[in-house]
């Protein structure tokens, strides 16, 4: 499975991103249920950002087919990020 099928190669950049504000939120007092919630939003609005500064819309078509693509694209990252966390958590609890 190549990556890049699924994330743009632009935003690739988020996966570590999102991992560090994800470590930052689990040191925080916010609850680990509402981390995933938080990191997908982080995600959406990461990669909206990103591909309307990339991408400046000439149009409504162009405005809601960036954003459409931020919304999934971030999804996406965000997914891949708590998905590698608890890989290596579970790697690290594997013996426990």
């Amino acid at each position: 499975m190549d990556l890049n099928e699924y994330i743009s190669p632009s935003l690739l950049v988020l996966l570590p991103i999102l991992y560090a504000c994800g470590g930052a939120l689990k040191k925080s007092k916010l609850a680990d249920w509402k981390i995933p919630f938080v990191l997908g939003g982080a995600g959406i609005a990461f990669a909206c950002i990103w591909l309307l500064a990339e991408n400046y819309p000439a149009g409504i078509h162009d405005l809601l087919k960036a954003l459409l693509a931020g919304f999934s694209q971030g999804l996406i990252c965000a997914a891949v990020t708590v998905y590698a966390h608890n890989l290596v958590t579970q790697y690290k609890n594997k013996d426990g």
